[in-house]
């Protein structure tokens, strides 16, 4: 084989290798892998891990659970009745009426690397009310009614009630669940009138009038 034929030969071999590879069959095909590849790396497994997140933790881009803390400020006095002939200084009397405008908080402790404490505050209602909607980055602390508590970080300055027991933090309990909404209770916080007597002498007093009902 001459030199120029053997040239022109590998001319036409390099010309069939430019065509197949601009066919649109090969650009398709190859199109179609890439397409594959992004979709399956930046579609699939990014919104999976999204769903699964949202689904355990409870938020997201959407707020999927609603987490509620409720409770009352109430204050207690225990004195005896006005003076009369019917009375006697054994037949002492509890009254009890609300706290309104305390500042309380709930405060949780997440458990971690890092321990780190979150607060939420709210200020009582007239009737001593308080209902605290806790932020969605706190739904998926586990065993809520351990981690978080409520505390009462001011009284009214016209208030001239003291806490009841030395205690000074409440626990939750958990009321109710259902719809997406979970809450939690702490019940009556308890304080005390300045001047009210120990409250074991109204407890004495009820105990003997009910005991009289039951004879």
């Amino acid at each position: 084989m001459s030199y120029s034929s053997g040239r022109s030969c590998h001319h036409h071999l390099l010309l069939l290798f430019f065509f197949l590879l601009t066919s649109p069959a090969t650009m398709t095909a190859a199109g179609d892998n890439d397409n594959n590849s992004d979709t399956t790396t930046a579609v699939i497994i990014p919104s999976a891990s999204r769903e699964e997140m949202v689904q355990l933790a409870g938020y997201g881009e959407e707020k999927l659970s609603t987490v509620l803390v409720t409770g009352s400020l109430v204050c207690h006095a225990c004195s005896p009745p006005p003076p009369s002939s019917f009375s006697s200084s054994l037949d002492h009397q509890l009254h009890e009426w609300p706290i309104p405008g305390a500042l309380v908080a709930v405060n949780c402790l997440s458990r971690g690397n890092q321990r780190r404490s979150t607060s939420v505050q709210t200020v009582t209602d007239e009737f001593g009310d308080f209902t605290i909607d806790l932020p969605s980055e706190l739904h998926g602390i586990p065993a809520m009614d351990k981690t978080c508590c409520v505390k009462v970080l001011r009284m009214p300055k016209t208030s001239t009630c003291r806490p009841a027991y030395v205690q000074k933090h409440k626990a939750l309990e958990l009321s109710s669940v259902g719809n997406g909404i979970r809450n939690y209770s702490t019940g009556k916080i308890e304080f005390l009138h300045s001047a009210s007597k120990p409250l074991q002498a109204c407890s004495k007093t009820r105990h003997n009038i009910e005991t009289e009902i039951t004879m």
